[in-house]
């Protein structure tokens, strides 16, 4: 029996198999990629019994024609491919799989694949989680020699009034707060919580740090600057001057 028999009795007849080069086969399926095309998804044998399913770097090849990978949606790429328990290599994605699993693990493959494509997944899940993610990430890099509490509520009496990241330092302490993108809500709950503070007599200093300080309504803007004491306007500038700032009020 040939290694294309063998993989065909693998699959059951379910897709058609073809020889591309020797000992690599397509796997020529109905998984689509948000524009339409194709999924393009190979199979190779390793060794006895074990087979890799991989895209050739094909996915990401076909992603970057519709979107900017920029440092953000790299990190949120590379989260997929952890999360689903995929590997990468030099853009190839691929799992391994024995002889036995290569249908469930080419079900699973597919569906990966379609989260990496997706241009709708990732800009949801951009907008949801990776701007906290990143700033927290940063911070606990960047910041670990200063003691500091993540979610934390000043005021004990209260629950709802929570700073993102508190600094203590000597003198007083620093309150920081990130904003995402068109996130007014958070706005206006920073600006809220601040003038509580302050009514309740807490020394303290506070910063913002913005996704994209221009998507904020122009009250709300306004509503920031006048509640608190520092802006950095996006990540990358918090990133390049925030320890200094942070230095000084230390």
């Amino acid at each position: 029996m040939t290694t294309l028999d063998l993989l065909k009795s693998a699959f059951t007849g379910t897709f058609q198999l073809k020889e591309k080069r020797p000992n690599i086969f397509q796997i020529v399926a109905p998984f689509f990629h948000e524009d339409g095309d194709m999924m393009e998804i190979f199979v190779e044998p390793t060794s006895k019994d074990r087979y890799r399913i991989c895209d050739y770097g094909l996915t990401l090849m076909h992603l970057s024609y519709n979107v900017n990978i920029t440092e953000s949606k790299e990190s949120l790429y590379s989260r997929i491919i952890k999360e689903n328990g995929l590997d990468e290599q030099d853009g190839n994605i691929f799992i391994e799989s024995d002889f036995g699993n290569l249908l469930p693990n080419f079900f699973h493959f597919a569906q990966a694949l379609a989260k990496v494509s997706s241009l709708q997944y990732l800009k949801k899940k951009a907008v949801q989680n990776l701007f906290y993610d990143l700033l927290i990430e940063h911070i606990q890099q960047e910041y670990a020699d200063i003691p500091y509490k993540l979610k934390a509520t000043p005021i004990p009496s209260n629950k709802e009034s929570i700073v993102d990241v508190i600094f203590e330092f000597p003198r007083h302490p620093l309150f920081l707060f990130g904003v995402k993108e068109n996130d007014n809500q958070k706005a206006l709950e920073i600006a809220a919580n601040c003038f509580e503070f302050k009514t309740e007599n807490i020394n303290f200093q506070s910063v913002v740090v913005y996704e994209n300080y221009d998507t904020l309504t122009n009250k709300n803007q306004k509503r920031l600057l006048r509640a608190t004491d520092k802006q950095f306007l996006d990540f990358e500038q918090f990133k390049h001057e925030g320890r200094r700032f942070a230095d000084n009020v230390a």
